[in-house]
């Protein structure tokens, strides 16, 4: 017999660790992935990734249908997109190219870059606490976190923007140390997360420049000491910058900055409270918790939410760059609740990870006492819905011809991805048509067809096998469907009637 190689009990229990890590982050992020159609903004980013094979840039046009949300506001006179960045649409493109088109290609790289986030999540909250256990519970409480899962299963930036942030945190803290090539590192990532989503970079930065304000001591010899590096960092942001007119977009919906910063606290703080973090513990927790692990993530975090606050819009899905921040300030109180009495940290993680206790949204009624969130959501993916989108596109590559004219008020980018149909949309703009040529018309309701000047007796209508909603299923918690919708009315479709 021969030799045999003994693992040490300590390196077993890691292998573990990390074996079960990433067994259910695989089987959370990629289990039935092509399953559900891609929402309007997933297609978004899926039809510019088709353009971009074509044309080499994302081009809102490809001669027969064209990409706009914003009544045309989302390209210059050539067609090239300059609404957002481009670096998810290049992703998409990329795994197009090497796999083919499909909605689980679509998906797969963004759910590759989530499971790489969580190991550069993990590496931080190990760097902040220097406690391996707190690292741990951070990657597990984000892993097993919905409003995680549920962007990390999408063809957006999401997880793009997730992993660039906590590579920059990773890099600026090594500026600060002195480590041997961090400006490249910080300019890597400076460059990947402004490219995935300028609003989040700034956001970012904004968490960034708040910690060097308050806690980073000689700050003149650190600027000269990486004045090349941020010099750098200017530079290769500065075309950008001007291509995606960044000033143009420091407007927003509301009639003055007071209302819209009201409404985006407003609307940040109950999302935190119901989904990341209950918000009754924050200043108890900052008083209890050791002040010098947790003064780089609540820099970082209280930068980025003001920053937020003060941006034109507020979603959802802006928060989710923060949300392993709120993992960390959780991990770290379950493991001072422990230290206390082992007793306490069993019952304050059972409460805070399967109820909603401690969450003013609870006494609101905004949300029940039992988190349901994650089984519903582990049914979902093994049982996706079935909702009118899926059912819509279905019938139209049966039944329709390809370069029919559709008229799709929302969503219409999902029906340009899977149908050979020419679509026009009720988000891109006045476009000049024939009546005559309108073949197939889709609304969510009768009340749209207003927004089509058509005689719709020259339509009949067709119902669908499907419930009247999601017509695309949002990742945002609040408004996300885990189970096939319970509606009266089923979706329908019309189609212009043949003249005998």
């Amino acid at each position: 017999m021969g030799p045999t190689l003994k693992v040490p009990l300590k390196n077993k229990g890691r292998l573990i660790f990390w074996a079960a890590s990433v067994f259910c982050a695989g089987l959370l992020l990629f289990h039935n992935l092509g399953q559900a159609p891609l929402w309007q903004d997933e297609a978004e980013t899926a039809v510019l990734a088709r353009y971009t094979l074509k044309f080499g840039v994302p081009k809102a046009f490809d001669g027969i249908n064209l990409v706009s949300q914003n009544q045309g506001a989302d390209y210059n006179k050539a067609y090239t997109w300059n609404y957002s960045p481009w670096l998810g649409i290049y992703t998409a493109a990329a795994s197009f190219l090497l796999l083919g088109e499909n909605t689980f290609t679509s998906r797969l790289p963004f759910a590759i870059f989530g499971i790489l986030s969580l190991f550069l999540i993990h590496r931080l909250a190990r760097r902040w606490s220097g406690d391996r256990t707190a690292a741990d519970i951070t990657l597990w409480l984000t892993l097993l976190s919905v409003p995680f899962i549920l962007h990390a299963r999408q063809c957006r930036y999401y997880m793009l923007a997730v992993f660039f942030t906590y590579y920059l945190y990773w890099a600026y803290q090594d500026c600060l140390e002195s480590k041997p090539r961090a400006g490249w590192h910080l300019n890597i990532a400076a460059l990947g997360l402004f490219y995935s989503n300028f609003l989040l970079f700034f956001a970012v930065a904004g968490g960034v420049i708040s910690h060097f304000l308050l806690f980073v001591p000689k700050k003149a010899r650190f600027l000269r000491r990486h004045a090349a590096a941020l010099a750098c960092v200017g530079l290769v942001l500065l075309p950008g910058f001007l291509f995606f007119r960044i000033l143009s977009r420091a407007g927003g919906g509301a009639p003055n900055l007071a209302l819209q910063c009201w409404g985006n606290i407003r609307a940040y703080a109950a999302d935190i409270d119901a989904h990341l973090f209950p918000l009754i513990l924050a200043l108890p927790l900052i008083k209890w918790l050791p002040l010098k692990e947790l003064r780089a993530p609540l820099a970082y975090l209280a930068g980025g939410l003001l920053f937020l606050v003060l941006a034109p819009h507020g979603f959802f899905r802006y928060l989710i760059c923060f949300l392993p921040l709120f993992s960390f300030f959780t991990s770290s109180a379950i493991l001072k609740s422990w230290e206390i009495k082992p007793v306490l940290g069993l019952c304050f993680a059972g409460a805070i990870l399967f109820t909603n206790i401690f969450s003013v949204s609870l006494w609101l009624g905004k949300v029940k006492l039992w988190k349901t969130a994650l089984p519903n959501l582990a049914y979902e993916i093994a049982h996706p819905i079935n909702e009118p989108l899926k059912a819509t596109v279905g019938y139209l590559n049966q039944n329709a011809a390809p370069g029919d004219l559709a008229l799709i008020t929302y969503p219409d980018l999902p029906f340009m991805f899977y149908t050979p149909l020419r679509v026009i949309g009720g988000g891109s703009g006045d476009r000049m048509i024939r009546v005559a040529d309108v073949k197939w018309i889709v609304l969510r309701d009768d009340s749209e067809k207003r927004f089509w000047p058509l005689d719709f007796k020259n339509f009949e209508r067709i119902p669908l096998a499907a419930p009247n909603r999601p017509w695309g299923n949002r990742p945002d918690p609040k408004s996300h469907y885990y189970r096939t919708a319970s509606v009266p009315d089923l979706a329908a479709i019309y189609r212009r009637k043949i003249v005998k």
